[in-house]
């Protein structure tokens, strides 16, 4: 079983190649990179509650998931909130504009999904599914 360090590691790993095929938005000036900088308190919390004993490839593509998943619903929470600073920086859609906010928290969902469909776990994916619905209600 990873340790919380090494799973962070991992996690940071497995988002970072799998948002190299959205490096197109950086011709828009946005970075995917600088958006997923935050502290991965979700990361560090599945490591203490989930018990995924010799299954840490699945607990590696979860929890980038659920990053990106939280990222992709900043990008359109600080839209709805009308929120112009996003750790400590202009807010996504403040420096780059609604419509590529909208298009980068949506292109965030899909990667999301993406990542675990990498896992062949299809109780994996469709419970996300439903998850993702419900914090999109929610919002």
């Amino acid at each position: 079983m990873p340790t919380p360090d090494s799973l962070c590691s991992s996690v940071q790993e497995k988002i970072r190649l799998s948002l190299q095929p959205l490096s197109m938005l950086a011709t828009g000036g946005i970075r995917p990179d600088l958006l997923l900088t935050g502290k991965k308190l979700r990361t560090h919390l599945a490591e203490c509650l989930v018990d995924f004993a010799g299954r840490s490839t699945r607990l590696v593509h979860a929890c980038a998931a659920v990053e990106i998943v939280h990222t992709a619903s900043l990008c359109h929470d600080d839209m709805i909130d009308g929120a112009l600073v996003r750790r400590h920086l202009p807010a996504l859609h403040a420096s780059a504009g609604t419509a590529a906010a909208v298009l980068t928290g949506d292109l965030l969902y899909c990667q999301a999904v993406c990542i675990l469909t990498e896992t062949r776990e299809l109780d994996l994916v469709s419970d996300f599914a439903a998850k993702v619905a419900e914090v999109c209600r929610t919002e």
